[in-house]
């Protein structure tokens, strides 16, 4: 598996192939965003896409996006969409690279949430829970 970041400049070239996988995670977020806002922070540099291909970049199995979070104190990366098959295949790679991403901007830790299924597979790449998130409908 070959995971590998996009550059801005170069997402129109890849985007038909990344938006139906990038709507899987949107389909989850509770209608906080839409592809379309996705594509417009990727494009602008608000969020960076990743995707993976299998070796010989014929066929592409999972994209996903990330962006900085500036908090008071400390700077992290932050996992927002992810879609994809064959994860157990890509995920520990995908692991690598972002932790390596997060190091190389500073960042001092990367962050994920996603739904509940998403824990079995993070805990076996040394990742921990640290909270739940509730929400309510007004």
């Amino acid at each position: 598996m070959i995971v590998t970041l996009i550059p801005p400049e170069y997402i129109d070239k890849e985007w038909s192939k990344v938006s139906p996988l990038i709507l899987k995670g949107i389909n989850y977020d509770g209608g906080r965003w839409n592809i379309g806002a996705v594509y417009k922070a990727c494009v602008e540099g608000l969020q960076h896409l990743f995707v993976v291909y299998d070796d010989e970049f014929k066929n592409m199995k999972a994209a996903l996006t990330t962006k900085f979070v500036e908090y008071p104190n400390v700077k992290g990366l932050q996992v927002l969409f992810t879609g994809g098959y064959e994860g157990d295949l890509w995920l520990p790679e995908m692991n690598k690279i972002l932790k390596s991403w997060a190091k190389d901007n500073d960042c001092k830790f990367v962050e994920f949430s996603g739904r509940k299924g998403w824990q079995r597979k993070l805990d076996k790449l040394g990742w921990k829970p640290e909270y739940i998130s509730f929400r309510m409908e007004a």
